[in-house]
């Protein structure tokens, strides 16, 4: 009997025992989101504070610091100095994120599917960075199985492009499943893509299909008004491998013009349009950037566009060494529309370099143009085209005061 007393008594301690360690787990469970609530709380305040630039960033730094199972202040921690190309911190503070990615820590961490996502994109074009190109596609595809965006669909590509190019097999798997992804990416959202991103397609469509789809990508890409200087560089890039060697001479040219400052936006556009004129696709960009071009040749009215494409006619001829007396009469009469734009003298100068014996030999037609070389000088003294204006008048200036003030501004 004091046996049967004796085991009911340790069952009930145990059970006792039992509830007492499931309230404390269920309270420390309940303590434990309760702290988490009042960090993500206190987290939101601290960006809603009304801090901005260095002091958020400060005290976004700190509030990380102090709190190590913070997910989200990582993660908006490694996306802004990825943005800002601190490349180094935003690997340290993305590698602390993905340490809180498991299953049981990413609740805790406040992560969504959406930020998970993020993270591995984020990681995916670091890796691709640095050339771990194994590691970059490791990450582009687990982003995708969180969320299939086409962000992280355009990394995805990217990396198989460059694993496709480091290897030279154009036909393999590599470049077969890049060309498939690009092609989903250009039809879904291409408003979006890089010009990195359009010369990689341009490249695999070149390879792969022939020049043609490429010229096509090429011309809806400029269409939507890409005319910066990394997409000038990549449409020469891309018309230099589909074997169009003018149109790729010319927008070399007027990459280099434009970076240096000597060529604005609008007349870049009005010079491209030599490349196509003929082109369907090319009418549409011309109907859209109108008004910008009648902008720049205001004098022009509704013959801007006939002026500009003159331009860009006699360069392309220019650079050919093809020009001729005739274009540069052509050039001669349009110099109102030019009078700003130190490359167009340049240009006047080449031309008549190239097409009147007399001013090649330095005869005394080239005296003529003196007044030109001055004004490459004057309208941007350390300009592209300055140093070589300044040797052209050494030689053609005898008095010495008139070769100082034509070579000093």
């Amino acid at each position: 009997m004091e046996k049967l007393k004796l085991a009911i008594f340790l069952c009930v301690v145990a059970v006792v025992a039992c509830c007492i360690v499931l309230m404390g787990t269920s309270c420390s469970a309940a303590a434990s989101l309760e702290e988490e609530q009042t960090v993500d709380g206190a987290y939101q305040a601290l960006l809603d504070s009304g801090l901005v630039g260095e002091a958020l960033v400060a005290a976004v730094v700190e509030f990380e610091a102090a709190h190590p199972r913070h997910g989200k202040s990582k993660l908006d921690l490694g996306t802004l100095y990825f943005s800002s190309g601190e490349h180094l911190l935003s690997w340290q503070y993305l590698q602390r994120a993905l340490a809180l990615s498991d299953a049981q820590e990413r609740t805790k961490a406040g992560f969504e599917a959406t930020d998970m996502e993020h993270l591995h994109r984020l990681l995916g074009y670091l890796c691709l960075f640095r050339g771990d190109l194994a590691a970059a596609e490791e990450h582009g595809r687990r982003a995708l199985e969180w969320e299939e965006s086409i962000s992280a669909s355009y990394l995805l590509a990217q990396v198989l492009y460059q694993q496709a190019a480091a290897s030279g097999n154009w036909q393999g798997d590599q470049a077969v499943e890049a060309r498939a992804v690009f092609g989903k990416c250009f039809e879904a959202g291409a408003a979006m893509a890089t010009a990195t991103q359009v010369y990689s397609y341009g490249r695999l469509l070149v390879e792969g299909n022939g020049p043609q789809e490429a010229l096509s990508l090429l011309e809806t890409f400029l269409e939507r008004g890409k005319w910066e200087v990394g997409s000038l560089m990549v449409a020469a890039e891309l018309y230099g491998l589909c074997g169009r060697e003018q149109e790729a001479q010319l927008f070399s040219h007027l990459a280099q013009e434009m970076a240096a400052g000597l060529l604005p936006k609008s007349q870049v556009v009005a010079a491209g349009y030599s490349v196509a004129a003929d082109s369907p696709a090319m009418d549409f960009w011309r109907e859209l950037e109108m008004a910008s071009t009648e902008a720049a040749f205001p004098e022009a009215g509704s013959g801007a566009n006939h002026v500009a494409r003159l331009y860009g006619r006699v360069l392309l001829r220019q650079l050919e060494g093809r020009a001729t007396k005739s274009d540069l009469e052509s050039l001669v009469e349009v110099e109102p529309f030019f009078v700003k734009l130190p490359s167009y003298y340049w240009l006047l100068w080449q031309v008549a370099r190239q097409s009147v014996p007399d001013v090649s030999e330095g005869g005394a037609a080239a005296a003529t143009f003196v007044p030109a070389l001055k004004k490459v000088v004057a309208l941007n003294p350390e300009g592209l085209h300055a140093e070589g204006a300044r040797l052209a008048l050494l030689d053609l200036v005898s008095n010495s005061q008139e070769v100082l003030d034509a070579v000093l501004f």
